[in-house]
């Protein structure tokens, strides 16, 4: 025998020792075919990346340059998570295949000649699970199949119109049921030991159980009411809602809550973004006084003591709590006072991982459930996969913790947030079964393209937009049912608000909020208080955000730290009346030099956001807007003051201020100047406004315009 002869010969041998070994693992088999998966699904991903949906071939330059280690412990910790998986499935198979087997008193081995076998087990569960997911979670697998095209981009949509979840899994179970039983349908059995075959059953189920996350952490249900004379505030948000959406064919929850109590109906924002609105809605103030102007505010802005009514809640005995997903990062970034945050945290490191998994299309079905979300919090922090019904049992869990002590907690939903990714039957509740586009399950990012969007895409992003709104409403009304059923209905002031609106292309304007001050959709918010006792009503006056925290305070006999800018609304919740103010906002943070809405003679222009931020190294990895446009950015801001129907808008330029002003109620789409109609309103208005501005301390008026006040540092700078 010559040499290559005996090569050959000994790689076959150690093939079949392979072969063999793996047979008689199941274990191993599905560790190889998980791992395999991984590998196919998130290799090719991998090397495209978009920004803001653009291709951003600098963004991933600097991740594999800057994050080169953090990127590789990421993609180590999917395989880990899927040799676990495999672990699972393997394990799975083989006590069920050998329970079988031993109920029909065969050979309890996985024998040498079954890899197929434990192979088509393991495989079988594996795509039962993953078009389970597919169908409940469709928004998740968008990017890896609809925008994919070909037969990728068929698939996804086959199994969404036709497959239904019960009929799956009851499908799954019946073929479970003929192979455990196959033996008898054949005649062939002899004595069969039935704990076997029990035991082959409970394994499949259970296991199916985890795999769907079906298994729910309970909470104690216990009752809550030993209070003594203080009330409960809960405050309930959803991100971007808008009160427009509150209706009964949309959200039928919310509209009972709205007729049982009093509806603020011209409620707005002073900052139609996330982080600085709800740092307004908690301390009373508005941006420029609390410090918190963009969504990356640098680490000098956020460790201050804000005096926000959680931490005078906490000093007063109540136990503090928020509770949130993707939306709620915010939260772990600043220290409003709450004592308990069950929120996902957003620093570079957490959004490479997060974004590394969603990219991860074999592991994602996994990835669902109470026990995944404590082994990968990163998994909170995506955006097409927020869960409501998950939110609502984490804050029944977090009043049921508050024991004896009355409560302060805030709920804050993001399933209404952009991408708008609802999961089944919700995302499909408003929008047209015949629809084909690039929307079908989310808002894809389009940050740069949205002139293109036809008719159809438009409908369609309304239609996931009443969605979101929808599966919010249902895990409310699953939230009030838990407050009621704990006795606390009586003894709890609750709050249903959001933190901003949303446009969403009315009147040729584009889909988002905070970048201009047109239009009441991203501006105007609900404002609904229920105060036991107190009976429902409509106020017409315009109110602000800021004004919530000194109510709360009011209404429950609260001592709270400091003066505030918000005015009181208790005595509109009590039946009273209360005097009308003027009403202030600016905008946020432009991220993209490209603004439609804004074009550059209505702005002083600055760059794009990734050339405005900055990773903080120093603390925690955090995303934060570079020192030196700071001055800049907060001088470019839009600003506004609302007087019963009048808005005036001042849009600083580099020729100088301009100003708009606008009649709310003859021009509901606010797409007409009428000040050279009213110019004594136009002087009042601007007389408001310029001494709102200047209460600035970063601030100074030059000309007409603001600029910042250190000496150096002027609007003139800008390039």
């Amino acid at each position: 025998m010559d040499a290559s002869s005996a090569t050959k010969l000994d790689a076959k041998r150690i093939s079949r020792a392979v072969l063999l070994v793996i047979g008689r693992q199941p274990a191993l088999l599905g560790v190889l075919i998980a791992v395999g998966l991984n590998w196919a699904t998130l290799a090719p991903s991998l090397r495209r990346d978009q920004y803001e949906g653009a291709d951003a071939a600098t963004v991933r330059h600097f991740l594999a340059n800057e994050y080169r280690v953090e990127v590789l412990r990421a993609v180590g910790l999917t395989f880990a998570l899927s040799v676990v998986v495999g672990l699972m499935l393997g394990v799975v198979v083989d006590v069920s295949v050998r329970l079988r087997n031993r109920w029909l008193h065969k050979d309890s081995k996985l024998g040498h000649g079954s890899i197929a076998q434990s192979a088509i087990g393991i495989c079988a569960v594996y795509l039962l699970v993953w078009i389970d997911d597919v169908v409940l979670r469709p928004a998740l697998y968008q990017d890896a199949f609809i925008d994919s095209g070909g037969v990728l981009g068929r698939i996804q949509p086959f199994l969404t119109d036709h497959v239904n979840r019960v009929g799956l899994w009851t499908s799954a179970l019946c073929l479970m049921l003929v192979w455990l039983f196959w033996p008898i349908i054949q005649g062939s059995s002899r004595k069969l030991n039935w704990r076997a075959a029990a035991a082959a059953t409970g394994v499949i189920t259970i296991g199916a159980i985890v795999a769907q996350g079906s298994w729910r952490r309970s909470s104690f249900n216990r009752s809550l009411s030993r209070v003594g004379n203080r009330v409960n505030v809960l405050i309930i948000a959803a991100d971007s809602l808008r009160p427009d959406r509150i209706t009964p064919s949309v959200a039928p929850n919310l509209t009972a809550l709205k007729n049982q109590g009093v509806d603020f109906s011209h409620a707005y924002t002073p900052l139609a973004r996330t982080f600085p609105a709800w740092v307004s809605l908690l301390t009373g103030n508005y941006p420029h006084h609390h410090g918190i102007r963009n969504m990356f505010p640098r680490w000098e802005a956020r460790t201050k003591d804000f005096h926000a009514i959680p931490s005078s809640f906490a000093q007063a005995g109540y136990s503090t709590g928020v509770v949130s997903d993707f939306a709620g990062d915010i939260f772990r970034r600043i220290d409003l006072g709450f004592q308990k945050l069950d929120t996902p945290t957003l620093n570079m490191r957490e959004l490479l991982l997060e974004r590394i998994l969603q990219k991860d299309s074999a592991l994602l079905p996994w990835l669902r459930g109470p026990l995944s979300r404590w082994a990968v919090p990163a998994i909170r922090e995506m955006h097409v996969a927020s869960d409501a019904q998950t939110l609502t049992r984490d804050a029944l869990t977090t009043m049921d913790e508050s024991g004896s002590r009355p409560f302060f907690l805030a709920v804050f939903y993001s399933t209404t947030h952009f991408p708008y990714a609802a999961p089944a039957p919700f995302y499909k509740k408003f929008t047209n079964p015949r629809y084909s586009g690039r929307f079908r399950y989310a808002k894809a990012d389009t940050l740069n393209e949205d002139a293109a969007l036809s008719a159809d895409d438009v409908a369609q992003v309304r239609g996931l937009f009443d969605g979101s709104v929808a599966a919010v409403d249902a895990a409310v009304g699953d939230l009030i049912e838990g407050v009621n059923s704990r006795g606390l209905r009586n003894r709890t002031i609750i709050v249903i608000t959001a933190d901003h609106g949303e446009s969403l292309y009315e009147y040729g304007r584009g889909q988002g909020h905070g970048d201009h001050l047109q239009g009441d959709e991203s501006l105007h918010v609900p404002l609904i208080v229920l105060n036991p006792g107190s009976p429902p009503a409509r106020v017409n006056t315009n109110v602000s955000l800021i004004d919530l925290a000194p109510t709360l305070c009011e209404l429950t006999k609260t001592a709270c730290r400091r003066a505030m800018d918000g005015h009181s609304l208790a005595a509109a919740t009590l039946g009273g009346e209360i005097s009308p103010h003027p009403v202030f906002a600016e905008t946020g943070l432009w991220f993209t030099e490209s603004l439609p809405e804004v074009p550059l003679d209505q702005r002083i222009p600055y760059p794009d956001l990734v050339h405005l931020t900055e990773i903080d190294r120093s603390h925690t990895d955090e995303i934060v807007i570079r020192h030196e446009w700071e001055d800049i950015t907060t001088a470019a801001k839009h600003r506004m003051v609302r007087d019963g129907d009048f808005k005036l808008v001042y849009m600083p330029t580099r020729l100088g201020p301009k100003f708009t002003l606008i009649n709310t109620a003859t021009d509901p789409g606010e797409v007409s100047d009428v000040a050279p109609k009213f110019p004594a309103v136009v002087e009042r208005l601007k007389f408001d406004l310029m001494q709102w501005m200047l209460a600035d301390t970063s601030m100074d008026s030059r000309d007409g315009i603001l600029v910042p006040r250190a000496p150096d540092r002027t609007v003139g700078n800008v390039k």
